[in-house]
């Protein structure tokens, strides 16, 4: 099933750390949005918040294995894992079950992700 959502990459509708906002960790707690990644399907992200936006994303696979996620950039730009990423770059990201993502998204960035690997993958995202 393809969505579309109103953020970009897993931190989408995470007001966590955005700038110039400041929430109390039990606020923290209900701003917890998860996302599946089902295999070979698109998942389109945006974040239209005037704010960049910064989340923690915590994966769950069910095998141990790698799983790769190939992420598509198509406006704006962010950060995902440490690596910044812009409007036309792709990315591969590994992700491991348990492995915690840091993510990133500038105002108006846009991407699609893709589960390349034969598991759905969920990220837990605030």
């Amino acid at each position: 099933m393809n969505k579309t959502m109103n953020c970009f990459f897993f931190s989408i509708a995470f007001l966590v750390s955005t700038k110039g906002v400041t929430t109390s960790e039990p606020f923290k707690k209900w701003m917890l949005t998860s996302y599946e990644l089902f295999p070979g399907k698109a998942l389109m992200l945006r974040n239209s918040l005037p704010n960049t936006i910064t989340s923690l994303c915590h994966m769950n696979v069910v095998s141990s294995q790698s799983h790769n996620i190939l992420i598509k950039v198509l406006s704006g730009s962010g950060q995902i894992n440490g690596t910044s990423v812009a409007k036309g770059q792709t990315l591969v990201q590994t992700v491991q079950n348990m492995q915690v993502i840091p993510v990133t998204a500038n105002s108006g960035a846009k991407a699609e992700l893709t589960n390349l690997g034969p598991y759905t993958v969920t990220a837990s995202c605030g």
